[in-house]
C-alpha cells in the first residue's frame, strides 16, 4: 500500500522512550545498571542534536522515576544537566517510579510516586503525565491519587497478547476515580508500535486501517524505542529518520515529542467529545500474580502491615526503624511491579535466567512478608505492662470503625500454658490446649476458631486462630484476654456423595462433576447462585486460540485485530474427600491430568463453624 492512497494528511508524534521491565530480559542488577546509563546516554543524544529544528531533535519521556533515581546515584556529577534538559522540555519525567500492577496499595502508590514529584518541587519542574505499558488495568484509585498531586494526563499501551483492550483504541477518554479525581488518558497502541512501521506500506496499511475504522483525527501518538524489544538503549538514529522521512514524503509527516508535548497538542485540537468512564479498570488478564498466588498473598498482606505500622508509629508517637521499614517497603514494589519471568520462562523454564528471575521475584515477597511482620510485632509488643493473663491486642490502621477477622499463629506456651509431654510428638493430633477469648474491655465472650501449627524454628507447638475482632476504633486498638477453660468440641459435618452439609451450610455439587451448582445456609437466610452462562462455582475452563502461534494471533503489531476462533475445554473434578473438625468442614476436589503445562487442580471449600465466612482455595500443581 501506498501513502497516496489515504484520504487524509497525517501528523504522526513519536513518543520515545524504553520500557522497563525488570529482569525480563537480563538479570535485574544488569537491567539496573543499563537503565542508569541510559540516560547518560540520552543527554549526550540532547546535546549532538541541539543545533537540529524542532521535531527532529532528540527528546525521551522517562517512562519511570525508578531509572532516574538509578542515574542519580550513579552519575550524581551530572545532576544539574538531566534537570536543566527537563526544564527545558526534552526530557519528560512521569510520575510513576515503575510499571503498576493492581496489586499495589494506595499507600504504595502514593509512597512510589512521592519520588518523582519530591523532585520537581527540588527542582522547579512540573510533572504533569504518568506513564505506564505493558499492563492491562489499575486499581480503581489511580485517577484520584495521581489528579490531587497535579497529574493530568495518563499514557498507557496495554499488552493483548492474551486478550482485547477496551475498545476504541488508539483513543482519548477521561477516566474518574471514586472520589471524582480525572485523568485524561491516551489509550495507544502498543508500546512498540512503532518500531514495526518504518517503512512505506506498514505505515499506509497501519494509517488506512484508523481511516477505515472511523479514527476522528489526523494526528495520532505512537510509541517507538531505540529497538524493538524491551529494557532497550534509546536511539540517536530516530533523528536522522526523521528527517530522512520528512525529506521523502509529503504526507504523513513525523516529529519526535515527549508525552506531555503530544497531550497538549491533541487536547487543543481534538474536536470529537471525549467520553468518560467512572469505573473501576482491574487487570483482567494477569499471569504474573496468578501464577504466584502464596506470594502475592504474602506481598499484600507485607503492604497491610507497612501501612498499620505508619499508623502505629503516629498514633504511639514513634519512628518505626527507618532502615528495616524501607528495606521492607522497597521489597514490596519489586514484587508489585508488573515484571514476572524472564523472556525465556515459558520456552525453557530450566534456562539460568528463567530460574534467577523467579528467585528474585520471590525473594522480595518473602524479605518484605518477613521484615513487615517483624516490624509490627516489635511496634504492637505492650511495653512496660505485666498484664494478669495473656492478652492479643488489635490495631485497627483505617481512618474507619472496622469489623473484621483476626489471624495469627501463637506459641502454646505464649498463651500461658505450660509444656506437656503430649506436645513433644512433631505431628500433633489435636487442637492444643482449651481456652476462651473475652473483648477485655466490654467482657463478651469472641468466639475462636482454632487449628494446629507451629511457632517458629524451636517447633514450639502452637494454635493457629481466628476470630472476630468486632466495632475496632479508627487507628485505635482492642485487647483481647486469654482465659484457660475447657471447650465443648462437637460438629454436624455429613456428605453423601452429592451434598455437603457441615453445622447448618449445605453444598450441592454439580452432577457432572462440573463444580459447584447450589450454597444454602440458615446462617445466611438465603440460596447463593453459583451458576452463570452453564458453568459451575469453581468449574476450571481451559481456553486456547487453535493455530502456531495462540492468543498471539489476536492482534497483530498493526493494530489489526484478528477475529481468532477460540477452544474451551471443560474440565470436570474425578474425586472428592471430605475433612471435619468442630471449627470446619473442608470439601475437596481433584481433576485429573489438566491439558497444557498444568497436571492437577485442586479446588477446597472450607466451610467455618465460628465464623460467617466460606472460602474457595485453588491449588495448581505444573508439569
Amino acid at each position: 500500500m501506498k501513502f497516496n492512497e489515504l484520504s487524509r494528511n497525517w501528523n504522526i508524534y513519536l513518543v520515545h522512550h524504553t520500557h522497563t521491565d525488570l529482569g525480563y530480559t537480563e538479570l535485574q542488577d544488569t537491567v539496573e545498571r543499563k537503565h542508569a546509563e541510559y540516560i547518560a546516554q540520552v543527554l549526550d543524544y540532547c546535546t549532538e542534536t541541539d543545533n537540529l529544528p524542532r521535531g527532529e531533535k532528540f527528546c525521551w519521556t522517562c517512562e519511570t522515576s525508578w531509572s532516574i533515581k538509578l542515574f542519580l546515584q550513579r552519575f550524581p556529577e551530572r545532576a544539574n544537566e538531566f534537570f536543566a534538559r527537563v526544564r527545558e522540555g526534552r526530557i519528560e519525567v512521569t510520575a510513576l517510579y515503575l510499571q503498576l500492577t493492581d496489586i499495589f496499595s494506595y499507600d504504595l502508590l502514593e509512597e512510589t510516586t512521592n519520588y518523582a514529584l519530591n523532585l520537581a518541587q527540588q527542582h522547579d519542574f512540573e510533572i504533569v503525565t504518568a506513564m505506564n505499558n505493558d499492563v492491562n488495568g489499575w486499581a480503581w484509585g489511580l485517577p484520584d491519587m495521581l489528579s490531587k498531586r497535579g497529574v493530568r494526563y495518563m499514557d498507557t499501551a496495554i499488552n493483548e497478547t492474551r486478550a482485547l483492550g477496551v475498545r476504541p483504541r488508539p483513543a482519548f477518554f477521561r477516566w474518574i476515580g471514586p472520589q471524582n479525581g480525572a485523568l485524561l488518558f491516551w489509550h495507544s497502541d502498543g508500546y512498540l508500535t512503532g518500531n514495526s512501521l518504518l517503512s512505506e506500506s506498514k505505515m499506509a496499511t497501519f494509517l488506512k486501517n484508523l481511516e477505515n475504522k472511523g479514527y476522528p483525527h489526523n494526528s495520532i501518538a505512537i510509541r517507538i524505542q531505540g529497538a524493538a524489544h524491551d529494557n532497550a538503549p534509546p536511539g540517536l538514529w530516530l533523528c536522522k529518520t526523521v528527517r530522512r522521512w520528512n525529506e521523502s514524503f509529503n504526507n504523513p509527516k513525523l516529529y519526535l515529542v515527549t508525552a506531555r508535548q503530544w497531550f497538549e497538542h491533541a487536547s487543543k485540537r481534538w474536536s470529537s467529545p471525549i467520553p468518560e468512564f467512572k469505573a473501576a479498570w482491574p487487570d483482567w488478564w494477569s499471569d504474573g500474580s496468578g501464577s504466584a498466588t502464596n506470594e502475592t498473598k504474602l506481598v499484600r498482606k507485607a503492604q497491610a502491615n507497612l501501612e498499620s505500622i505508619k499508623r502505629l508509629a503516629k498514633a504511639q508517637c514513634e519512628a518505626p526503624p527507618e532502615l528495616r521499614y524501607k528495606r521492607a517497603q522497597n521489597a514490596a514494589i519489586y514484587f508489585s511491579e508488573h515484571t514476572w519471568g524472564a523472556w525465556c520462562s515459558t520456552d525453557d523454564p530450566s534456562h539460568i535466567l528463567s530460574v534467577s528471575q523467579w528467585n528474585s521475584k520471590a525473594a522480595h515477597a518473602y524479605r518484605a512478608a518477613l521484615e513487615s511482620d517483624a516490624l509490627i510485632q516489635d511496634m504492637l509488643a505492650l511495653k512496660n505492662q505485666k498484664p494478669e493473663c495473656p492478652v492479643i491486642r488489635v490495631f485497627n490502621p483505617l481512618n474507619q470503625t472496622r469489623s473484621d477477622i483476626v489471624e495469627l499463629i501463637v506459641a502454646d506456651e505464649d498463651l500461658g500454658f505450660e509444656p506437656e509431654e503430649w506436645i513433644k510428638t512433631p505431628i500433633r493430633t489435636t487442637e492444643g490446649p482449651d481456652f476462651h477469648l473475652f473483648d477485655t474491655q466490654s467482657g463478651a465472650h469472641v468466639p475462636v476458631e482454632r487449628e494446629p501449627a507451629i511457632a517458629d524454628s524451636a517447633r514450639r507447638p502452637a494454635q493457629k486462630i481466628r476470630f472476630i475482632a468486632k466495632d475496632m476504633p479508627s487507628n485505635g486498638f482492642k485487647t483481647f484476654t486469654i482465659v484457660k477453660d475447657k471447650i465443648a468440641l462437637s460438629h454436624t459435618g455429613q456428605f453423601d456423595g452429592s451434598l455437603f452439609s457441615f453445622n447448618g451450610i449445605d453444598i450441592t455439587l454439580a452432577t457432572d462433576g462440573a463444580g459447584i451448582s447450589a450454597i444454602r445456609g440458615e446462617r445466611f437466610g438465603k440460596e447463593f447462585k453459583v451458576t452463570d452462562n452453564g458453568y459451575s462455582l469453581g468449574e476450571p475452563i481451559y481456553e486456547t486460540v487453535p493455530g502456531e502461534f495462540g492468543r498471539e494471533r489476536l492482534c497483530g503489531w498493526d493494530g489489526i485485530i484478528r477475529n481468532c476462533p477460540f477452544e474451551r475445554t471443560n474440565i470436570r473434578f474425578v474425586s472428592v474427600n471430605t475433612h471435619f473438625t468442630p471449627d470446619r468442614g473442608m470439601l475437596q476436589l481433584s481433576t485429573d491430568k489438566l491439558p497444557g503445562s498444568l497436571s492437577k487442580m485442586t479446588l477446597n471449600i472450607v466451610v467455618h463453624n465460628k465464623l460467617p465466612r466460606i472460602d474457595l482455595l485453588v491449588m495448581w500443581l505444573l508439569n
